[in-house]
């Protein structure tokens, strides 16, 4: 869904060679499977190109209910927006096995939390989804969702973009935090939706849990992503270590994952993004040790990586941690 957003969003402003560019790379026939780390790069790539820190908030206000498919349908059923985030906190569950988005309830506030995990999307991947989110529940409860407050992992963005940050999502925003937090008011989450249809709830609960999305709670991918996480707060996560961690061959690993188009080096990738935050937040580690920790030939190239992840060098990333 996201590389169409991207297209799409570039579309309308204008921008039918980088539309062009993203179409080409994420979006050929026969391309169901969203590959993150690459389409991440293209993300960065387009936002380089904009000088658009915040592209990935803005791509988010253009979805469609259509590009959900059978989980808009769902949604439309919800009795209530607190039924709607139930909904969505089932469907992250059935996509990924694990407890990544968790609803809190709190006496005034109810707190959406994206726990931090082996498969973390740098923060503008993360931005489309929050947007996508805002304006889909918007546009199809035609209720508008506001956030009381936002805490993002992004680094703090220039001022005049700053501010458009805060109008797009309506709410005060907290940088360099450590999980995404989505904070909404109790009192305008349990009005009766004017879509409600509680009949066909269940149907379409199970036709979402058919989707091609869901991943089987025994899936490799599942295993695979368990032993990197695993591995990578030890070390670096080769092919050769994970496979040890599950007790097979690196081989019987490799053909396994080649037949179920698990991409290993997608996995590698995001389990040492997540790695080198924690390590980054460590003030005390030199910014070359933690690129040898973390396999990398050089200082350099591991800036290189940190800037294309979170959007600043490591320095930069710390310095503006500590304001």
């Amino acid at each position: 869904m996201f590389p169409r957003l991207l297209s799409r969003y570039l579309s309308l402003a204008g921008h039918q060679r980088l539309a062009s560019m993203v179409e080409q790379r994420h979006l050929r026939p026969g391309q169901d499977m969203i590959q993150v780390s690459a389409f991440c790069e293209t993300l960065q790539q387009v936002s380089d190109a904009l000088g658009d820190p915040i592209l990935g908030a803005r791509v988010g206000q253009v979805v469609r209910p259509e590009d959900v498919g059978v989980l808009a349908a769902a949604l439309y059923a919800s009795a209530t927006i607190r039924d709607a985030l139930r909904l969505f906190e089932r469907f992250y569950q059935l996509t990924n096995r694990q407890n990544i988005l968790v609803i809190v309830e709190r006496a005034d506030v109810t707190e959406l939390r994206w726990r931090a995990w082996q498969g973390l999307p740098p923060p503008s991947f993360a931005e489309i989804g929050l947007s996508a989110m805002q304006k889909f529940v918007s546009d199809v409860f035609k209720r508008t969702v506001t956030y009381l407050s936002l805490d993002l992992r992004s680094s703090i963005p220039p001022p005049p973009y700053r501010a458009e940050m805060e109008a797009i999502f309506g709410c005060p925003i907290r940088y360099h935090a450590r999980n995404t937090v989505v904070r909404l008011d109790q009192k305008r989450l349990d009005a009766t939706l004017p879509t409600a249809a509680p009949p066909l709830r269940p149907i379409l609960l199970a036709e979402l849990e058919r989707s091609p999305w869901v991943q089987p709670a025994d899936s490799l991918a599942h295993a695979v992503v368990a032993a990197v996480r695993t591995v990578t707060a030890a070390g670096v996560p080769t092919l050769h270590r994970v496979a040890e961690q599950m007790g097979i061959s690196a081989e019987v690993l490799r053909a396994r994952m080649r037949s179920q188009r698990i991409h290993f080096r997608e996995l590698q990738e995001a389990a040492l993004r997540e790695r080198s935050v924690e390590l980054a937040a460590d003030e005390t580690l030199p910014t070359a040790r933690i690129a040898e920790m973390l396999g990398y030939a050089d200082h350099t190239s591991f800036s290189r990586a940190f800037k294309r992840w979170h959007g600043v060098n490591p320095r930069r990333w710390r310095k503006q941690r500590q304001t």
